[in-house]
């Protein structure tokens, strides 16, 4: 009787992946227009991340915009018109992911949270928050600058 509920546990969660992995594919090869103005930063600044990211949790799958690897930690969420009225799904959404052992406190740190709503990343209010985020990336660069000089 135990071995059957595990084998069906094992194949639901094989299902679950499957189904988890064709849907990230499927963003991650349709990008949005503001997906990829942050995604084009992020690789020409060669800001470590990953893109359309599966985040697993007790019973369900999310997949993130974008998780960065660099210091601040942080998981970025671009917002369009699909979340206007889900506010709250959204919150739990994000309370769930960041519960993740994955993204608690540890030695290496613990990851933030950034929603991001399209008029911002077309206005340029988003690339220029990543700048002030990440500004000590970008004052080597120009520290560097200044001695070639």
């Amino acid at each position: 009787m135990i071995s059957k509920v595990i084998e069906n546990m094992q194949r639901n969660g094989r299902m679950i992946e499957k189904l988890a992995c064709k849907r990230k594919l499927k963003l991650k090869n349709n990008p949005t227009k503001t997906e990829s103005i942050i995604r084009t930063f992020l690789l020409k600044n060669q800001i470590p991340h990953n893109f359309q990211k599966i985040i697993y949790t007790e019973n369900r799958f999310f997949i993130v915009d974008f998780l960065i690897y660099m210091k601040p930690r942080l998981i970025i969420e671009i917002d369009g018109n699909s979340h206007i009225g889900k506010e709250s799904y959204d919150k739990d959404r994000e309370l769930r992911i960041l519960d993740r052992k994955n993204f608690k406190k540890r030695k290496k740190g613990m990851f933030g949270f950034l929603r991001i709503n399209n008029e911002n990343v077309l206005n340029g209010k988003a690339i220029e928050l990543l700048k002030k985020i990440y500004y000590k990336k970008f004052n080597k660069v120009s520290e560097l600058s200044k001695t070639v000089y």
